[in-house]
């Protein structure tokens, strides 16, 4: 990154939250997995994703103190079908804030880090731009996918997320942040399937236990953990700091088996140093994890100056994406 970029405000938009004795009794989720998961809820929302966006980028320009015509680009970053074919969400997004600069929806699935460092790329590049505004949305209806079981060791939840970047004030400075791909995992998430018209059912597992099957799953595991890690290192070096002067981490809200395996063990953290009890309540919110875990960090005053946040981020692909922020003043 060329110059200093600095977060200036959060927001968030979650469903309702369903919890897992619930979901269990309804026969909608299986207890043995979730006593594997140790996930607690889901949040399920009665509106779309785009007007989750709303509220949540509403909120990160307010407490940004930010006039939403004073933004100089807004991305939105989706996992799933945002609503309508042939449409931009980013635009919806745009009128319903009142803001007039150059927006984009970017599908990145899971990796909301992927766009603050585009964010950061087009502020480097147009410094007149001023401020960003990054937003996330997904949901995922029970008519497409079912939220409990198309996919092991996780729940989905429905939720948005966003942050304001800004050059010239904030309450942390973003130190660093470092992507690696390797696109030759894409097929992970889509298994054997043929390409179709974009309305089919999302069975995830399936796509899953067709693409393992052709794969040695320890090795594509050591693969993911090796390079987590490479990431990792290199944003800890760039921000001139060691993984002992870490105070929070915003990890993936996953479940325990996977979260353990895949990012705590790796990295030699704590549970108890991460947002694992914030995120195992919502599910996985796709690419809105990173963005609804600083927030919920910033929002509950657990954030003091002088501190510093490690974000984490994978997104099948497959990315992995690692931030480190410096707390300045207290949100």
């Amino acid at each position: 990154m060329r110059g200093d970029i600095y977060v200036a405000g959060t927001g968030a938009c979650l469903g309702q939250e369903v919890t897992v004795d619930t979901a269990i009794a309804e026969g909608l989720y299986d207890a043995d997995e979730a006593m594997r998961t140790q996930l607690h809820a889901a949040t399920v929302a009665t509106v779309a994703a785009p007007q989750m966006a709303v509220v949540a980028g509403r909120q990160a320009l307010t407490h940004a103190a930010r006039d939403p015509s004073a933004v100089g680009v807004l991305f939105h970053l989706v996992d799933r079908h945002a609503g309508l074919d042939m449409w931009n969400a980013s635009t919806f997004i745009q009128r319903e804030l009142g803001m007039h600069c150059w927006s984009a929806e970017i599908r990145v699935t899971c990796n909301s880090l992927m766009g603050l460092e585009l964010a950061c790329t087009y502020l480097a590049a147009r410094p007149e731009a001023g401020a960003a505004l990054v937003t996330a949305a997904d949901t995922y209806p029970s008519d497409r996918i079912d939220r409990w079981r198309t996919t092991w060791g996780m729940i989905w939840g429905d939720g948005a997320g966003a942050v304001v970047l800004d050059t010239t004030r904030g309450w942390a400075r973003l130190a660093s942040v470092v992507t690696k791909i390797d696109p030759t995992l894409e097929a992970e998430l889509r298994g054997a399937e043929q390409f179709g018209t974009g309305a089919e059912y999302i069975d995830l597992q399936t796509r899953l236990n067709a693409y393992h099957r052709t794969i040695d799953g320890p090795e594509l595991v050591r693969h993911k953990v090796e390079t987590l890690q490479k990431v990792v290192a290199d944003a800890l070096q760039t921000a001139g700091v060691s993984i002992g002067q870490i105070d929070h981490v915003v990890v993936p809200h996953l479940g325990w088996a996977i979260l353990r395996r895949e990012f705590l063990q790796p990295l030699a953290l704590r549970a108890e140093q991460t947002t694992w009890n914030f995120g195992r309540r919502t599910g996985h919110l796709g690419p809105s994890d990173q963005l609804t875990g600083l927030h919920h960090l910033a929002s509950t005053g657990r954030l003091t100056p002088h501190q510093h946040v490690l974000i984490l981020a994978s997104g099948t692909g497959y990315t992995w994406s690692a931030a480190v922020l410096e707390i300045l003043q207290t949100p």
